[in-house]
């Protein structure tokens, strides 16, 4: 079963298995990292794509994952650029009550 939306922002408190949490720990995993292997984006990618339902996030989601995939490794400010559209996304979606 998939959780429910919730934005990186809306909650202090994160739980595992929410959008919130799997973004924070894919963020903090790329912290200080200059290159990153294109497995651990993947699977970072794929853990936010199975925590959300919201279709505007899943679709950057997935552009995400189209970019990465041919690679062999993907800049970390890269990632985190593509990380932080996805949240903008979905706190949007959320705000207008879309999820």
């Amino acid at each position: 079963m998939q959780a429910t939306l919730l934005p990186s922002t809306s909650n202090a408190v994160l739980h595992e298995a929410t959008f919130a949490y799997e973004l924070d720990a894919f963020r903090r995993s790329l912290r200080g990292q200059t290159l990153v292997s294109t497995s651990r984006c993947i699977d970072g990618l794929l853990d936010l794509y199975n925590v959300t339902l919201d279709p505007a996030a899943r679709g950057l989601i997935e552009a995400a994952l189209s970019e990465v995939r041919s690679t062999n490794a993907v800049r970390s400010e890269q990632m985190l650029r593509a990380l932080f559209e996805i949240d903008q996304v979905a706190l949007v979606d959320h705000a207008l009550g879309k999820t």
